[in-house]
């Protein structure tokens, strides 16, 4: 894939391997920004191995595949070490990815055994690295802050659905979220939430 657009790939390199050939790409002028994290193996991810979750903005236009083949690290005795394919992305999902951000997962119907902290990315510039995080919409990226405000607001589901800010695949999720957090924001009577009927979004009774 030839393109000049951020790309991103999960990586099964070393980090010392990768550091190398990252500080390469920068001095070469390929790419003018990279960062990355490495995350512990789960099962739906990148199966049980640890890996790196790696995300680069390139200088030019690039082929992604001379980047694959530069990335092949090969080990004696053992298969190489290499990434997957290169896709496009968005430095503001991939982040919140990264760091398997609890609201942002849940958003996705994704659940995660680890967590993480903005300590852990490495990159070439921080100060770039911070800039950008600093500019990400996280009402765009999950539902709940607009969810809670429609719920401030005493919109009903059904009120909040016609507003059009849920996709159709995701319809379940939104809708489970909502009452979630019907039942957390307008329902706590000391400190324990009360049922919340999803036909009316009333209160149940347990009398």
């Amino acid at each position: 894939m030839k393109t000049t657009k951020a790309i991103a790939t999960v990586s099964y390199n070393s980090t010392s391997f990768l550091d190398l050939k990252l500080s390469d790409f920068i001095s070469s002028g390929v790419i003018e920004f990279y960062a990355y994290i490495k995350h512990r193996g789960e099962d739906d991810e990148g199966g049980l191995k640890d890996h790196i979750h790696l995300y680069l903005e390139p200088s030019k236009l690039i082929q992604t595949t001379d980047l694959n083949d530069a990335l092949i690290e090969y080990v004696p005795g053992n298969k190489p070490l290499k990434c997957l394919p290169f896709k496009t992305s968005k430095f503001d999902d991939w982040y919140m990815y990264g760091l398997h951000d609890q609201d942002y997962l849940r958003s996705k119907g994704l659940e995660k055994k680890y967590y993480y902290r903005s300590t852990d990315f490495k990159t070439n510039d921080f100060d770039d690295l911070n800039y950008k995080v600093k500019l990400i919409d996280l009402l765009a990226l999950t539902p709940y802050e607009s969810i809670r405000e429609a719920i401030r607001q005493g919109l009903t589901w059904d009120e909040y659905l016609q507003r059009g800010k849920v996709p159709i695949r995701q319809l379940y999720a939104y809708e489970k979220a909502f009452y979630s957090i019907l039942r957390l924001e307008r329902f706590k009577i000391d400190n324990h939430p009360i049922d919340i009927d999803p036909e009316t979004g009333e209160a149940i009774s347990d009398k």
